[in-house]
């Protein structure tokens, strides 16, 4: 199951190159599905905010982590800081 099918008959196993991504992506899902669940708690009970603002809230903390792991990820792959690090020509 964890070999792939080249041109030419050829096989490649692709267990070794997908377990690291995978094993990322889950870590992932796990910190951000324990934290979610007491962030809407907290925001609607102990901030007193609507419903509303509880979705606002998840939205932007999940997409904040999102921004900063793919941040992270470009800068570590390419060494670079990207174009908002760039002084305009």
């Amino acid at each position: 199951m964890s070999a792939v099918e080249v041109s030419a008959g050829r096989t490649s196993d692709a267990g070794p190159v997908l377990a690291p991504i995978l094993g990322v992506v889950f870590v992932g899902f796990l910190v951000t599905g324990m934290a979610l669940p007491v962030l809407p708690l907290h925001v609607h009970q102990t901030l007193g905010l609507g419903l509303g603002s509880v979705f606002l809230v998840s939205t932007a903390v999940v997409a904040l982590a999102a921004v900063i792991a793919a941040g992270m990820l470009v800068q570590a792959r390419t060494g670079d800081l990207g174009a908002a690090a760039r002084p305009a020509a």
